[in-house]
Protein backbone atom coordinates (compact mmCIF):
# COMPACT_ATOMS: atom_id res chain seq x y z
CA UNK A 1 0.00 0.00 0.00
CA UNK A 2 1.40 3.31 -0.71
CA UNK A 3 0.83 6.49 1.02
CA UNK A 4 1.25 10.28 -0.11
CA UNK A 5 1.77 12.96 2.09
CA UNK A 6 1.84 16.56 1.31
CA UNK A 7 5.34 18.35 1.97
CA UNK A 8 6.11 21.96 2.07
CA UNK A 9 9.47 23.83 0.84
CA UNK A 10 10.36 26.77 1.14
CA UNK A 11 13.28 29.07 1.11
CA UNK A 12 15.38 29.32 4.50
CA UNK A 13 16.19 33.06 5.74
CA UNK A 14 19.68 32.01 6.24
CA UNK A 15 20.16 30.36 3.38
CA UNK A 16 19.03 27.15 2.03
CA UNK A 17 15.89 25.27 1.93
CA UNK A 18 13.51 24.14 4.68
CA UNK A 19 10.91 21.10 4.34
CA UNK A 20 8.21 20.22 6.75
CA UNK A 21 5.14 17.48 6.59
CA UNK A 22 2.01 19.29 7.62
CA UNK A 23 0.89 15.88 8.67
CA UNK A 24 3.67 14.30 10.23
CA UNK A 25 4.34 15.85 13.29
CA UNK A 26 8.15 16.75 14.38
CA UNK A 27 8.70 15.46 10.30
CA UNK A 28 10.70 18.80 9.69
CA UNK A 29 14.47 18.87 7.55
CA UNK A 30 16.52 21.29 5.81
CA UNK A 31 18.95 21.14 3.54
CA UNK A 32 21.19 23.22 1.31
CA UNK A 33 20.47 22.94 -2.01
CA UNK A 34 16.79 21.85 -3.36
CA UNK A 35 18.40 18.25 -4.53
CA UNK A 36 19.95 17.81 -1.29
CA UNK A 37 16.05 19.16 0.18
CA UNK A 38 14.30 16.24 -1.51
CA UNK A 39 17.16 13.78 -0.42
CA UNK A 40 16.36 14.62 3.47
CA UNK A 41 12.40 14.81 2.98
CA UNK A 42 12.66 11.22 2.26
CA UNK A 43 14.68 10.54 4.95
CA UNK A 44 13.00 12.81 7.23
CA UNK A 45 9.15 11.04 5.87
CA UNK A 46 10.85 7.33 6.41
CA UNK A 47 12.29 7.84 9.95
CA UNK A 48 8.66 9.43 11.50
CA UNK A 49 7.55 6.51 9.55
CA UNK A 50 8.78 3.57 11.84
Amino acid sequence: MRYVYPAIFYRAIEGGYCIEFPDVEGAITQAETLYEALEMAEDSLACHAD
